[in-house]
């Protein structure tokens, strides 16, 4: 399994801050339903959604040969 939002780059920074601070407050249980609906949306745009997720087309990382292979 890959790390969570490995697609965002620094570009995105603003937005992850923002949805960072709403999920403090919803963790927190102060948080009003527009900003709950503030948060669902800001997550949505940084590609966390289900449905976004899906339209992604990420390459496979691929693994770099280890140079100490041929010695173990």
């Amino acid at each position: 399994m890959q790390t969570e939002g490995f697609w965002l780059t620094s570009a995105d920074g603003m937005m992850v801050e923002i949805a960072a601070n709403l999920m403090s407050q919803q963790r927190a249980g102060q948080i009003d339903n527009p900003a709950r609906t503030l948060l669902v949306s800001t997550l949505i745009k940084l590609g966390f959604g289900p449905t976004e997720r899906a339209k992604m087309k990420v390459m496979p990382k691929r693994e770099e040969a280890n140079p100490f292979a041929e010695f173990v």
